[in-house]
């Protein structure tokens, strides 16, 4: 939060972009957002890796305020996503996150929506 800050105050940025999972998670990431709000800058989060990430991103933009920059075009919230061939994104869940008309659907399990595939686990696995 506080290099965000830094970044707001010192108007250095036009957009605030929290990467969910390296930003402190959800309750980080909306602070975050509050914080870019009140300097009236957009807000898009940073989405570059795995399902998990673009499923938190997809609760997080669906739990935004409507402002003035999401209400209309030209400047409608936006999703960074990642259109490579990536196994951690489309293979890693039991069921795909799904991309409609260049929407991303908002998974509508528990918690995140989403349900890892132990084997695509196992596969990726590290360490």
């Amino acid at each position: 939060m506080r290099d965000f800050k830094a970044l707001v105050d010192g108007r250095c940025i036009d957009i605030v972009q929290p990467s969910i999972p390296t930003t402190g998670g959800l309750t980080e990431a909306k602070r975050i957002a509050t914080l870019a709000q009140t300097a009236n800058l957009r807000v898009a989060p940073h989405v570059w890796g795995g399902a998990i990430g673009l499923a938190a991103a997809c609760h997080f933009i669906a739990a935004l305020p409507a402002t003035p920059h999401t209400d209309h075009p030209p400047h409608p919230l936006m999703l960074e996503y990642d259109m490579s061939d990536n196994a951690l994104r489309t293979q890693l869940l039991k069921t795909p996150l799904k991309l409609e008309a260049g929407h991303v659907l908002l998974p509508e399990g528990p918690g995140l929506g989403i349900e890892l595939d132990p084997e695509a686990v196992a596969r990726y696995r590290v360490c």
